[in-house]
């Protein structure tokens, strides 16, 4: 019985030394926010770092010691919610506050707040960010753009489609400060300077939020009811590459806009990215999972061990120090080297046998029939068409020959006669093209349909099959945890995972099982 007790602990001791493993990047998180909760932005003192404001739900606070201690800076009207902080000066004496009730102005480091934005309506008073630039106060509000050229004591609507569409985020390069670039759900737009026009540099279609395919034009990725523009940023050292988040992924621009690619989303389990950070050569993406960096074309989960259900804002000092705005609070974390080693080791625990998720997403593409070499095909076989003929071919009886009188002589048998003669037979074919057909055809319309809606369904297969397959690991993972004595637990997880099993083969034709069990000895 003691070395039953023995072999026990020894396996329990070996489980939980193998779930303390990192299956993610490994970031230690630390609560800073002492108890205060719904903080929806965050703004670090690039000249110390030990200084952070944050607003929280309709408070505006500050930290003078990396978040030991808070200080209550202002406090909304009841509802109310601070949307964005910005510094006015590098000084860091002037601020200004984008809140849901308008915009408020510190000119002695948040000792002082006045409201010198408030809008027509409720609507066109709801701030979602500003940017101070060397001529004026840009401010993007539910119901366009405006900008002040006095601060805040007169206000422009910006003419155009930015003067009407709801605000995003507004970005100004730290190497030219005139140049400004305007996010919005709708579309995203830039001018190069306070005369300049602004110019349209993507469109976006709707404010509803909605995997990846490389092969995929941008055509097909940015059009349809359920696309729209999230955030924007810009490399720090480098002003011509941007990084723009959609509902359908990230995008890039190495020259200001005019070209865009989209960048791999592998890892990411979610296509719908509300916000990006880029500092120290790092690219972080927030969505609905959690806070991402992106690496070696992939993407790595840092916030796995944030407590934390929304991620509304993230952040980074000089130091190279995280810190994540949420509902549950403020967190830092210091980030740490990748640990692909590690993972490697410990996924292969639990992936023995099995097939990887690139190969099941082919699966599931291939068994659903949407790949993206299918449009591709659709589309040479739709201009090769032009090169086939239309071949006409016709037969036609001649009755005018059918009957003729018989003569000769009287003597002769039947002579006189009505005769019946051989039938006369005309036949034609015809070959014509059209080359026209080489250039455009009608079949291409229906292509586009088509095209878009085979999008949408790899999407959501995608989507499907990811989900499917890592909840499927997390309740093995999950499995090993249990006690050997927890019998009725142990055997909900094993029901689980036959039922995420079948799942996985109903969406790739019975693969999934199909590959585990060649793959068994």
């Amino acid at each position: 019985m003691r070395m039953q007790t023995v072999i026990v602990f020894v396996v329990a001791i070996s489980f939980s030394s193998l779930l303390t493993m990192p299956l993610h990047a490994e970031v230690a998180w630390e609560d800073i926010s002492r108890g205060n909760t719904q903080v929806n932005t965050l703004l670090i003192d690039e000249g110390s770092q030990d200084v952070i404001l944050a607003g929280a739900g309709r408070y505006i606070l500050k930290t003078d010691n990396s978040g030991k201690s808070w200080t209550l800076l202002y406090s909304i009207k009841e509802g109310a919610r601070v949307n964005a902080l910005v510094f006015g000066d590098k000084k860091y004496r002037r601020l200004y506050a984008a809140t849901s009730k308008g915009l408020l102005y510190s000119h002695d480091g948040g000792g002082s707040w006045k409201t010198i934005f408030k809008g027509k309506n409720s609507i066109e008073g709801d701030c979602s960010s500003v940017a101070i630039v060397p001529y004026g106060v840009i401010l993007g509000t539910a119901e366009g753009l405006f900008i002040s050229y006095d601060n805040g004591r007169s206000w422009h609507r910006q003419a155009g489609k930015v003067g009407k569409c709801r605000v995003r985020n507004i970005v100004c390069p730290g190497t030219d400060s005139n140049y400004v670039y305007v996010t919005c759900t709708s579309g995203l737009f830039a001018r190069k300077d306070k005369t300049a026009a602004w110019v349209e540099l993507f469109t976006g279609q709707s404010d509803e939020p909605v995997e990846e395919g490389t092969e995929e034009s941008l055509e097909e990725n940015n059009t349809g009811d359920n696309f729209a523009l999230r955030y924007l940023c810009i490399d720090e050292g480098d002003a011509r590459r941007i990084f723009l988040a959609s509902s359908r992924g990230i995008y890039l621009s190495l020259d200001k806009g005019v070209t865009w690619s989209r960048i791999p989303s592998y890892g990411l389990l979610h296509q719908d990215v509300e916000s990006l950070l880029y500092k120290k050569s790092q690219l972080f993406a927030v969505t609905q999972s959690g806070i991402f960096r992106y690496r070696e074309k992939k993407w790595e989960e840092v916030s796995w061990r944030l407590v934390s259900e929304k991620i509304n804002c993230i952040a980074m000092d000089n130091a190279g120090v995280l810190y994540a705005a949420c509902e549950k609070g403020i967190f830092k974390g210091v980030l740490g080297e990748p640990s692909d080693n590690r993972e490697d080791g410990l996924l292969s625990c639990y992936l023995k046998n099995e097939p990887g998720i690139k190969e099941i997403q082919q699966a599931a593409m291939q068994y659903a029939q949407v790949e993206p070499e299918k449009i591709l095909r659709w589309r040479a076989q739709a201009q090769r068409k032009g090169w086939l003929p239309k071949i006409t071919c016709g037969v036609k009886n001649d009755n005018a020959d059918l009957w003729h009188w018989e003569t000769g002589s009287t003597t002769k048998t039947e002579d006189d006669a009505l005769r019946r003669g051989r039938d006369s037979i005309e036949w034609d074919v015809s070959v014509s093209w059209d080359l026209s057909e080489l250039i455009w055809n009608n079949d291409q319309t229906s292509i586009d349909v088509r095209s878009r809606l085979t999008t949408q369904l790899r999407d959501d297969v995608l989507d499907s099959v990811t989900k499917l397959y890592f909840e499927r690991l997390r309740v093995k993972i999950d499995m090993d945890a249990l006690s050997i004595g927890d019998r009725k637990k142990r055997l909900e997880k094993e029901l689980r995972i036959s039922e995420l099993t079948a799942s996985l083969d109903a969406l790739t034709g019975g693969y999934f099982s199909d590959s585990i069990s060649r793959a068994s000895p």
